[in-house]
């Protein structure tokens, strides 16, 4: 199949320069598109401390999936690269050295205004719409053109488009500190966790808090490009590279 796909991209692209229209871009970037590009980016980066990691190597995970893709679980496949780094999976959070906690947020095509720039600006707990930013992966709508006038030049522009599958992760890890921490915490006037106004009179309300643990907080996203992609195999990518990236937090 990915054969049949190279061959149809180099035949818009050989028809799109033989034409010489300004369209010519769209199939360039559908031929050098053609092979699967998948990249990771995170929006912290999360350092857990060597020593602690070497105490105790229990793992509670919770896994949350508020996205509208439920295809794939990528709890077990957090589960299963935790344990290749030797850890150990409990089933209750007192047990562990580690609380980790992650919630897919987005897993699917890629919307305008919705990029992975966009996303990551957001950064844990921020909101996943951002300004579009100029891409070399857009649609590659523009071979139509380029093969403009030409009847077979255009059947095979409306067949390739470069498509980019996009998936949203933001995971907390509790690492337990000495002596513990504390702060201070500003939540929004309306408490969310409360679900009712906090009845100040401003739009914050700072309040004091302790914890025996220090909390990592980060975004996750990656990227799936290809011409015509498929669209199993792009989930399959994501959900394999978000699992590897958290796991490789946990790496000594």
């Amino acid at each position: 199949m990915r054969k049949y796909v190279h061959a149809i991209v180099t035949l818009a692209l050989l028809a799109a320069l033989a034409v010489g229209n300004t369209g010519c871009g769209g199939a360039v970037a559908a031929y050098n598109n053609r092979d699967l590009t998948v990249q990771a980016k995170m929006s912290d980066t999360v350092f857990l401390d060597p020593a602690t990691m070497e105490k105790n190597r229990k793992v509670y995970l919770r896994f949350t999936n508020t996205s509208d893709f439920q295809e794939v679980n990528i709890g077990d496949l957090l589960r299963a690269r935790l344990a290749e780094h030797g850890y150990k999976l409990v089933k209750k959070p007192g047990e562990a050295q580690y609380i980790l906690q992650a919630n897919l947020l987005y897993l699917g095509e890629k919307k305008e205004k919705l990029t992975m720039e966009g996303m990551l600006s957001g950064g844990f707990g921020g909101g996943l719409l951002g300004s579009a930013v100029a891409s070399n992966h857009s649609v590659a709508g523009g071979t139509i053109g380029a093969l403009a006038g030409a009847a077979a030049g255009a059947a095979l522009g409306a067949m390739i488009h470069v498509d980019e599958y996009l998936g949203a992760l933001d995971i907390q890890i509790q690492e337990p500190v000495k002596g513990g921490v504390k702060g201070k915490r500003v939540v929004s006037k309306y408490d969310s966790t409360i679900g009712k106004d906090t009845g100040t009179s401003g739009n914050t309300l700072e309040t004091d808090f302790r914890s025996d643990r220090y909390d990592h907080r980060t975004r996750i996203v990656v990227s799936a490009v290809q011409t015509n992609i498929d669209r199993q195999i792009a989930v399959k990518e994501i959900a394999g590279r978000l699992a590897t990236q958290v796991g490789g937090i946990f790496a000594n």
